[in-house]
């Protein structure tokens, strides 16, 4: 019933209760404790993230803010070949397995976007229209997720203009569960993007002269990153490895990885003669360390980016920690 709602939205629902009223087969929709209105609520939200009748994610999330954590049934061990064949055709709201099939931008939406983009600032109602093209555009997550991240990750952006469009980031993640069309694809598309834009504010917060207004630039991104960790919208890894990229001290600047994807940098093998020469004064520590480094070093430079997206890390920043 869930696939039909989802299809038929709450004119269907209302309508099931009206004429299922008294009928025990619809007893779940009246009693709101029962476990089965629950499974009901979970399948309901489930299809709406892009899961399907055989899979769906497992991980515990917030499905409504200042709610208490859902977690959802583990996925059946043992699938008979007939469920398996289901499960490559039947999907949310009845769609077939074949991916949605993104549109770009035409050239007027994407001159309002990036006009949107560049008189942003931290009123709520500039930040709330910005989100709602996102979402009546998310069959064009891709470029929206695009243009968006270029301008987090400009150099002269004000710090005002850049907090508000990390907002804005929040509030189009935070909406990637509405059940809208692809709306769920503004996750994954800004799980990639997401650790280059904290090295763009980890090279911000480190030019800042003040410190008040650095203080005040680290306690927005950080209360961020921890509602998104409220929220459960990515792993509790690839949080943390966003806070470090953004908190990482040393050299930065944020580089394309397209520009050093070509060949992996000519990197200067320093011998270690003396254990003292690494700099830690535990030599087990020091091995270690330096084994784990050398491991990386050898990684092909499209492993290493993998390794880092996957973890929340910077490409550019791990490059600059591993080579020192």
């Amino acid at each position: 019933m869930a696939l039909y709602v989802l299809d038929g939205e709450c004119a269907f629902e209302q309508a099931i209760m009206e004429r299922g009223r008294g009928n025990p087969l619809f007893s779940f929709l009246f009693e709101l404790g029962s476990k089965e209105h629950t499974y009901y609520v979970w399948r309901l939200y489930s299809f709406a993230q892009g899961d399907t009748l055989q899979r769906w994610r497992t991980e515990p999330y917030i499905m409504i803010t200042g709610s208490g954590r859902w977690i959802p049934p583990p996925l059946p061990v043992n699938k008979s070949l007939e469920h398996e064949k289901e499960s490559t055709s039947t999907y949310a709201a009845g769609r077939s397995r074949r991916a949605e099939v993104e549109r770009p931008l035409t050239d007027p939406q994407r001159d309002d976007f990036e006009d949107m983009l560049r008189a942003l600032t931290l009123e709520r109602s500039q930040i709330k229209e910005a989100m709602g093209f996102a979402l009546d555009n998310a069959d064009a997550a891709g470029e929206v997720v695009e243009v968006l991240t270029e301008s987090l990750t400009l150099k002269e952006t004000s710090i005002p203009t850049k907090v508000a469009r990390l907002l804005l980031v929040s509030d189009i993640l935070h909406n990637s569960s509405a059940p809208v069309k692809n709306a769920s694809a503004y996750r994954t598309k800004f799980e990639a993007t997401l650790p280059d834009i904290m090295e763009s504010f980890n090279d911000l917060y480190r030019s800042i002269t003040g410190r008040i207004t650095a203080e005040a630039l680290k306690e927005r991104v950080l209360k961020v990153l921890q509602v998104w960790a409220d929220w459960f919208l990515f792993s509790d890894a690839y949080i943390s490895g966003l806070r470090t990229t953004f908190l990482r001290s040393g050299i930065s600047g944020v580089t394309s990885f397209h520009s050093i994807c070509g060949d992996a940098p000519e990197i200067e093998k320093k011998g270690y003669n003396d254990i003292s020469d690494i700099g830690y004064p535990d030599s087990a520590l020091a091995i270690g360390k330096e084994g784990a480094r050398q491991e990386l070093m050898d990684l092909p430079i499209s492993e290493l980016e993998r390794r880092c997206r996957h973890n929340g890390l910077s490409l550019v920043g791990v490059i600059l920690e591993i080579c020192p």
